[in-house]
């Protein structure tokens, strides 16, 4: 017969003695757990292994011939010792392929069906992250002793507590050329098996963290994500990357004035009220005006200015820009000589400055461009003009009046007194009395 090592086998006596024979009985090493005379007896071996029981009978003085019988004990099956192995999606069960051991089955007490891996190994997949699974194992016996049977607890590999934050670069000033700056993030923890990759915006290339600025992204938030990733475990962050335009200090500014005008001066350019609008308006005095403007401006003296603009706004600076304004001097007026005649005026100036040209208004005449007569008075009869002297530049034309008597006759009296009778052939006595102021005269005798 064979028994389990935790068993007891049971010893029958089925020969023909009565109870009241002698009984040799021996238990190769057994101990007796029960039983005495022809029994039966419980016998227990302390160790696996093949014994021999004898047994001799007496009785009436006869013996019996010794019987022998041989019980095989089997060992115990020992417990499997199981171990586990995880990865971030995976747990894997082995254990020791244990002696007397004909087949092992595994049960899911919680988590997911897996399979077989190899005689001794069981694998399940497809867990999160930190998953805990369990499952029983039951080593079946290929002897007389009874199966043995273990439980096991596993989890998933949780994800390493990494941490991600991107540092954020200052707001970009794009002036129309595309450029690129490297994209850093902060990352904490990390298990040195992850990779950082890189999307959004002007990310060209995942691996680098390479940001290409460009005019697309003027003007609007830019979302930027960093990524860190292990087998299934990742972490992000993300950001929003400001990019302004550079502002433009285009204006506009009246080009050439009078000195006693004023030039209006206009903002034309992209950057808002908000901006810091640096003016410079090269010492003309502010009429009005602020900020962005519009400007009305007066300079103190006539001269060719320049006004310069530069734009901040959301820390970017526009490119510097100029406007010329040239002031004109304003015209004097002529001064006017007169020359009187008899019975004329002759009026003359001298050239005024910034002058195109002059323009007369009277009864007379223009003589050269600068001269002007009237004739045809009356002794002493007033001649009255106005000289317009007309603008080469943006100040107005200067007008002046003038005016002049023509000369008065001379104070003057002749007396004749004449031979009042003559015989023909004679010479007659004239004398002729003159007195008058100026001259010289001319005397006609008729």
């Amino acid at each position: 017969p064979v028994i389990c090592l935790s068993d007891e086998a049971t010893i029958s006596y089925t020969g023909t003695a009565s109870p009241a024979a002698s009984f040799t009985w021996g238990f190769d090493g057994g101990a007796i757990v029960s039983g005495s005379g022809a029994g039966p007896y419980q016998i227990h071996w302390d160790s696996p292994g093949n014994y021999t029981i004898n047994l001799q009978v007496e009785e009436n003085g006869c013996s019996s011939a010794l019987a022998t019988q041989t019980v095989q004990v089997d060992d115990t099956l020992s417990t499997p010792a199981i171990q586990c192995e995880a990865t971030y999606t995976s747990v894997s069960f082995s254990w020791n392929d244990i002696p007397n051991a004909s087949a092992y089955q595994v049960e899911i007490l919680d988590g997911p069906p897996g399979t077989m891996d190899g005689p001794a190994g069981y694998l399940i997949e497809g867990l999160q992250p930190g998953q805990q699974v369990s499952i029983g194992l039951t080593a079946l016996s290929d002897n007389a002793c009874p199966a043995v049977a273990t439980t096991a607890i596993c989890a998933a590999l949780p994800c390493p507590d990494v941490s991600l934050a991107i540092q954020p670069p200052a707001g970009q000033c794009f002036d129309g050329t595309p450029f690129t700056i490297s994209l850093q993030a902060d990352i904490q923890n990390d298990t040195g098996n992850g990779s950082l990759s890189w999307s959004g915006a002007g990310i060209t290339d995942p691996a680098s963290g390479n940001w290409t600025v460009d005019a697309g992204q003027a003007g609007q938030p830019n979302l930027v994500i960093a990524t860190w990733t292990e087998d299934v475990c990742s972490v992000s962050d993300s950001v929003f990357l400001n990019v302004y335009a550079n502002p433009t200090a285009d204006f506009s500014a009246t080009p050439i004035i009078c000195v006693e005008g004023q030039a209006t001066i206009l903002y034309n350019g992209t950057a808002t009220p908000a901006a810091n609008y640096n003016w410079d308006f090269d010492g003309a005095d502010v009429i009005s005006g602020s900020g962005a403007g519009p400007f009305q401006l007066q300079w103190p003296a006539a001269g060719a200015y320049t006004i310069s603009l530069q734009v901040e706004e959301n820390g970017c600076s526009s490119v510097l820009s100029t406007r010329s304004v040239q002031v004109d001097p304003v015209l004097q007026a002529p001064i006017v000589e007169c020359e009187p005649g008899f019975g004329t005026v002759l009026f003359s100036w001298s050239p005024v400055s910034n002058a195109s040209g002059y323009q007369v208004d009277g009864p007379g005449a223009m003589l050269t461009d600068t001269s002007y007569q009237v004739n045809g008075l009356l002794p002493g009869e007033e001649a009255g003009i106005t000289v317009t002297a007309l603008s080469a530049n943006a100040c107005p034309a200067v007008s002046i009046p003038a005016s002049c008597n023509a000369l008065l006759c001379p104070d003057a009296t002749v007396s004749m007194t004449a031979t009042p009778a003559i015989c023909a052939g004679e010479e007659a006595l004239l004398e002729i009395t003159f007195f008058g102021d100026g001259g010289p005269y001319n005397m006609t005798l008729l």
